[in-house]
């Protein structure tokens, strides 16, 4: 290989591999940070928001329906048998609860008649063969539960907070409130991370219970590969996604966010290929200017090596002499190297003097 070549190939590997090594770690680093982030930062920070406003939305029905419950009068009441002559008092009592929280029904359920009392009156009569939630709740150990279902007469999805009063020490009724959970819908379907990214309540089964897109609602996710956080990538629909999640446990459920990997690490990807036009943009100006460097270095070299060259198609003619244009060290190569031409031109011409003088003086000694 020739040393224009070496020189010209040194050059090229000296801008290539400061580029490419700069270029990888750039690239890495900015993909740790942003998968850090992403881990510890934005989705929490996302879960963490929704979830405050959720059980922020739950906590009064919560509150409403134990003041019900721990009300002295409503358990006098209950304890009396429940008189039809004090039931107008409890009817309107559970009528301005129902007005002054703005609810969908406020009731009392008695275990001693079955009576189910709302703001109207007796209701219906709980039947407690095919209203087996009434004593699961009453049997268990929980204060309240909340349990969510479709308000018949608004076609809603209502949330009802049942509480358990007890006299005594013994659970001998529910008391509760349910609210509508439009503001809560309005909630999921409105919040966005990012762009494009949703959030969406999960029961504990995997079923998918409020999400901004209604089709998606009854659907089954796996739900064990993202409690306490955990962070995954799955694929929907032939396109990327970060999910993850936290649990509501006054709910039950499970918050899940879910990011399209494309909107997290689209500018990241943006930023990396700008990076790499840079460099190759970078590494095409070196290219240029390394074999313009190379030119101008070589190019005295090959000014001598043809000058050499013809020097020897000339018969070894001593009074050619190489170019000293350039003030550089190939000049000063030049110059020495005609120096020692002159030089060895004048003992040429000298040992060609005494050789002739000689020849002379032989010539005349012939003669005489």
């Amino acid at each position: 290989m020739l040393l224009k070549q070496k020189v010209y190939i040194s050059l090229i590997l000296a801008i290539v591999v400061p580029l490419a090594v700069s270029t990888f770690l750039f690239s890495n680093s900015i993909q740790n940070h942003t998968d850090e982030k992403l881990a510890k930062v934005d989705l929490p920070t996302a879960l963490s928001e929704v979830k405050s406003k959720i059980e922020l939305e739950l906590a009064t029905p919560i509150i409403v329906a134990k003041e019900i419950a721990q009300n002295s009068f409503v358990k006098q009441w209950l304890s009396n048998g429940e008189s039809e002559q004090a039931r107008a008092d409890y009817i309107n009592y559970l009528a301005s609860i129902k007005k002054d929280n703005n609810a969908v029904i406020a009731y009392i359920i008695s275990k001693n008649t079955n009576n189910y009392y709302t703001d109207i009156g007796i209701s219906r009569q709980i039947d407690r063969s095919e209203d087996v939630w009434f004593d699961q709740f009453l049997s268990s150990n929980r204060p309240f539960e909340i349990a969510l279902d479709i308000d018949k007469t608004t076609n809603s999805m209502v949330v009802f907070i049942n509480y358990a009063l007890q006299i005594n020490g013994e659970r001998t009724a529910i008391t509760g409130v349910g609210r509508s959970l439009d503001s809560m819908i309005n909630l999921i379907n409105e919040y966005r991370i990012g762009e494009a990214g949703v959030v969406y309540l999960v029961s504990d089964e995997g079923e998918v219970m409020l999400h901004s897109d209604r089709s998606k609602m009854g659907q089954k996710i796996n739900i064990n590969d993202i409690k306490n956080g955990a962070i995954i990538s799955k694929t929907m629909a032939g396109e990327d996604y970060v999910v993850s999640s936290t649990p509501i446990e006054s709910l039950g459920w499970h918050l899940v966010a879910e990011v399209p990997e494309q909107q997290l690490y689209g500018p990241i990807n943006s930023a990396i290929n700008s990076n790499l036009l840079f460099g190759v943009i970078i590494a095409i100006i070196g290219f240029a200017l390394a074999r313009v460097l190379v030119s101008q270095i070589f190019k005295p070299i090959e000014n001598i090596t043809a000058a050499v060259s013809a020097l020897t198609k000339k018969d070894g003619d001593l009074t050619v002499r190489l170019p000293t244009n350039d003030n550089n060290e190939i000049s000063e190569l030049a110059a020495n190297f005609n120096l020692f031409l002159e030089q060895l031109h004048g003992m040429f011409k000298q040992v060609s003097d005494s050789a002739n003088h000689v020849k002379s003086i032989s010539y005349h000694d012939r003669l005489v």
